[in-house]
């Protein structure tokens, strides 16, 4: 009789056990497969919010590059077709009042590689050449210009007359090119690079002189 009772005692034991073992395992269970869930959704969270930053930023690289673009387009486009205007006649007026205003603006928006492409413009069209009534950049931030040229022996740049006084030239480089009478009078040009330039004997010698004594940090 005592051992029945003991028998009867134990399956209760083990009921009750059961019945409080086996919900908290399954609660364990679904608390580490919410936690795990939880996991995995933050980190396809996280990875669908980088990608979408990484797209709007290449969109918006991209349209920043196709607005700068057509700055530049529409600025070579309309200085062309003033250039090559019946009446067209290079006087200060138009120089200070119509192509200065409209060659800084666009200056201000363009990127360093955009900017060598407007120089380059300018002086094909000798507007930016000082023997023939430059326009002014006085103030032009051109910092970072890069102007070299490539130790190729079929093609040399010819940058003679260039005239960039009171510009910022900060970091420009002008390796290998030919910057004979170039005036960068007063121009700020720290750490500026002109390894293997060719300068003229005299105006060589004046504008080595005066980078020397203004204080300013050249790479030559």
């Amino acid at each position: 009789m005592e051992e029945t009772r003991n028998r009867f005692k134990g399956k209760t034991i083990l009921k009750i056990i059961s019945a409080i073992i086996i919900p908290l395992l399954i609660a364990c269970a679904t608390i580490l497969i919410t936690i795990q869930q939880n996991h995995l959704n933050k980190a396809t969270r996280d990875n669908e919010l980088a990608i979408a930053d990484r797209q709007y930023k290449q969109e918006h690289d991209l349209a920043e590059q196709q607005r700068q673009e057509h700055l530049l387009d529409n600025y070579i486009r309309e200085i062309s077709q003033l250039l090559l205007s019946i009446n067209f006649t290079k006087t200060y007026a138009i120089l200070e009042y119509i192509i200065r205003p409209q060659t800084l603006a666009v200056l201000r928006q363009i990127n360093t590689y955009r900017k060598r492409k407007l120089i380059q413009f300018l002086i094909e069209t000798s507007l930016l050449r000082s023997q023939e009534d430059p326009v002014s950049l006085v103030d032009a931030n051109l910092d970072g210009l890069n102007f070299d040229v490539e130790n190729d022996r079929n093609y040399h740049s010819y940058l003679f007359f260039l005239s960039l006084p009171r510009t910022s030239l900060v970091n420009a480089s002008f390796r290998n090119q030919q910057l004979r009478y170039a005036d960068f009078r007063h121009s700020a040009l720290i750490s500026a690079s002109f390894q293997s330039m060719t300068l003229d004997f005299l105006g060589g010698f004046i504008n080595l002189f005066f980078f020397r004594h203004r204080c300013i940090t050249l790479r030559c």
